[in-house]
């Protein structure tokens, strides 16, 4: 498919059941009108600079972005992987999957919430993920649920406020300033050959 969108007038449903959807167009766009019952289905956005707005009453399954975009407006889905990067606003998901040696940004002043686990993990091989807000000074802020698996390591962190639980900590992680309720351990040297 090239882009999925609707107009304001007529009410639309969408059911995905357990499909698999691939979009190559440059934006999945929704009004209040459209109905999603999503299933169990997985939507893979396959372009560069994919924009996907949300609406607060749609629950995805699984999405994920093979290339850089961005996630605007609320978007509430089971497992969102970033696989190149990218920006979210604010929404809630069960897991949140990035790729390592890339960068994603959140939106200053907003919330984004995380139920059950984040794998924000790199290796020295592999560089470091950046995780920022998109507005330099400004905090945005990552609920994470009591009781999730979270999983950052090898991650320059900048901006980023945690709630829901006490801390996180950040393996092998370096804090860029402006930061709170993340712990870090320094990473330590390593014989590469």
């Amino acid at each position: 498919l090239e882009r999925i969108a609707s107009d304001v007038f007529l009410q639309k449903t969408l059911a995905l059941g357990s499909s698999t959807v691939r979009l190559s167009g440059s934006q999945w766009r929704q009004m209040p009108n459209f109905n999603l019952n999503a299933g169990t289905s997985n939507i893979i956005f396959t372009s560069a600079s994919f924009s996907f707005w949300g609406e607060a009453n749609h629950q995805f399954y699984n999405l994920t972005f093979e290339k850089s975009g961005q996630l605007l407006w609320t978007v509430n889905a089971n497992t969102i992987t970033l696989k190149d990067g990218g920006s979210l606003s604010n929404g809630a998901v069960n897991n949140l999957i990035l790729s390592p040696n890339r960068t994603y940004s959140f939106e200053a002043n907003k919330t984004f919430t995380i139920n059950q686990s984040l794998i924000a993990y790199s290796t020295p091989c592999t560089g470091f993920i950046t995780l920022n807000s998109q507005t330099a000074g400004n905090q945005t802020t990552l609920n994470l649920a009591p009781g999730g698996n979270y999983s950052i390591s090898g991650a320059m962190i900048k901006d980023i406020r945690v709630t829901g639980i006490t801390s996180v900590t950040a393996d092998n992680s370096f804090d860029l300033g402006n930061n709170t309720n993340i712990n870090f351990n320094i990473p330590t040297g390593n014989t590469m050959y």
